[in-house]
């Protein structure tokens, strides 16, 4: 009789431990689970928010050109502005005047644009496209 009991309690145990064990399976899971799409979401989110960043300096642009679109509609009138503007975006002249322009030489920074390997912009911009592609790897 005490032989069958201690059988009973055994199986019970084995019972009772791949129970605990399953549990802790699917809890595990579930973490991982919730941690791959907290992972997707801030993603998603990052994106998101550049995009937004870059309406918003849109809307802010569009709102300075349409400041100096009013500007010009208030001096439509004006024949001092209308001549300055047929001057300087026309490139209009009167009878007998003779235009000059002057060409500016090339600054240092337009000739030498090229990024070397002894830079540090060129090896910051080199590890940041490195990380933001392993950034995109999750």
């Amino acid at each position: 009789m005490i032989t069958k009991f201690q059988k009973k309690e055994k199986k019970e145990n084995w019972m009772i431990t791949f129970f605990k064990f399953s549990v802790f399976i699917l809890i595990l899971l579930a973490i991982g689970f919730l941690v791959f799409w907290n992972i997707k979401i801030k993603k998603i989110k990052d994106s998101l928010n550049a995009q937004l960043a870059s309406i918003e300096k849109e809307i802010e642009n569009l709102q300075e050109k349409n400041e100096a679109l009013k500007e010009g509609i208030a001096h439509v009138g004006d024949e001092d502005y209308v001549e300055k503007v047929a001057r300087e975006e026309l490139n209009l002249q009167r009878e007998g005047e003779k235009v000059v322009s002057f060409i500016l030489p090339e600054s240092k920074e337009e000739k030498g644009s090229g990024k070397h390997l002894w830079q540090p912009s060129y090896w910051k911009e080199w590890f940041s496209e490195k990380w933001q592609w392993i950034k995109g790897l999750f």
